[in-house]
């Protein structure tokens, strides 16, 4: 549930087993109470499952000092990482970093030929020189924003994502 490390494994045993599938729900849904790591792929797995509203995926990625600081109240720059885990189908990892003023989305393929090109909002990536690691950044948003990345073979990961201060049970 963490980093979606075995997602293959766990997507087919849900589709084949209705009673492992609710346990796994019930599982993803303590964890987000309790405040622990809960990755995207297991965020997309329980909202495809059912009884979770709404289209966006909400990232819990934003200190509450960076919404006062976005308000206009002055603060310290605040800084916080959230790790994805792994970005299904795709064969990659993410971790998002944010702060007042931006939201910076790293991918780190498993080869260099993983992933082919990564978008948030209306930005897209540079491809990196050498090496994994895709970078893309944008101004910080309470809005909506696209996710869209695509890898080798064209296989592609899409999802409307927002930022939060906290991962309220019931919201994904």
């Amino acid at each position: 549930m963490r980093d979606g490390a075995r997602w293959r494994y766990v997507h087919g045993a849900a589709a084949r087993n209705q009673r492992f599938a609710e346990e796994l729900a019930a599982i993803i849904d303590a964890m987000r109470a309790c405040g622990e790591v809960v990755g995207l792929d297991a965020r997309r797995w329980r909202r495809a499952f059912g009884d979770v509203p709404g289209d966006t995926i909400l990232l819990p990625v934003v200190p509450k000092l960076v919404l006062a600081a976005a308000a206009g109240v002055a603060v310290e720059e605040p800084r916080r990482a959230a790790r994805l885990g792994a970005l299904a189908p795709i064969d990659a990892e993410g971790r998002l970093i944010a702060t007042p003023h931006e939201v910076t989305l790293q991918v780190f393929g498993e080869k260099e030929d993983s992933v082919l090109s990564v978008t948030l909002g209306t930005v897209a990536a540079d491809k990196p020189d050498e090496g994994v690691l895709w970078e893309v950044t944008i101004p910080f948003t309470t809005e909506p924003v696209r996710l869209l990345i695509t890898g080798k073979g064209g296989v592609e990961l899409e999802e409307m994502i927002s930022f939060g201060p906290e991962d309220p049970e019931g919201q994904d």
